[in-house]
């Protein structure tokens, strides 16, 4: 293999996206207060848990640069890499606007969608029972104030 296909090998790819995730989590909630383990703040379990996510996308990355047979990334697994974030991305910004529900069937369908093999029908049979679970559970049950329908 040459240098630039080991770089784009799978698990390189998504350690070292696992990798910024993390990194990035522990970075900025470096803000909150962390307070200790007796007393913990608002950052602390986000600050160890960010750290933890970043060493083991270091690892995998690290583990899938070693290996010799490992899987190259092929064009539909980048659906993958647009996808999944993509879909977070929308969650995070579409929720007050859009509604619990409809937010949460469009973010899972997408995410779905990018698992290789999937059916149309299963992916819309898998988001709506997800969309409809979590409003149960967050708006019904637990009686978040999360906006359900689109505004």
């Amino acid at each position: 293999m040459t240098p630039r296909s080991d770089l784009m090998r799978r698990d390189v790819i998504l350690g070292a996206l696992l990798f910024a995730f993390g990194l990035a989590s522990a970075l900025l909630a470096a803000r909150y207060p962390y307070g200790s383990a007796r007393d913990m703040g608002p950052g602390f379990i986000p600050y160890w848990l960010g750290w933890i996510i970043a060493g083991l996308g270091l690892t995998i990355a690290l583990v899938g640069f070693a290996k010799s047979d490992a899987e190259p990334l092929h064009r539909p697994a980048s659906a993958v890499l647009v996808l999944i974030p993509g879909a977070i991305l929308l969650f995070g910004i579409g929720i007050e606007r859009g509604g619990l529900l409809a937010t949460t069937w469009i973010a899972s369908f997408a995410v779905a969608m990018a698992w290789p093999g999937m059916r149309w029908r299963d992916a819309v049979i898998a988001a709506t029972v997800l969309a409809v679970s979590m409003t149960l559970v967050f708006v019904t049950a637990l009686r978040v104030p999360l906006p359900v329908w689109p505004r």
